[in-house]
């Protein structure tokens, strides 16, 4: 994490959006050189789904 930190500095670790569906969000971002590192379902009452996408290249 300090080596992370010296080489880029302080900044977003994590942004959330809520979308419709998350399908096709997935494939614009992989469009855009976004890939996907790790996806899953939400168990609890307010179900759905996240995802985990790659943004180190566009920093």
């Amino acid at each position: 994490m300090k080596d992370y930190l010296v080489g880029y500095g302080e900044g977003i670790h994590h942004l959330a959006l809520v979308v419709d569906k998350i399908a096709p969000c997935l494939e614009t971002f992989a469009t855009r050189v976004y890939p996907l590192l790790h996806s899953g379902k939400f168990t609890s009452v307010n179900k759905g789904r996240y995802a985990y996408l790659d943004t180190e290249a566009s920093l």
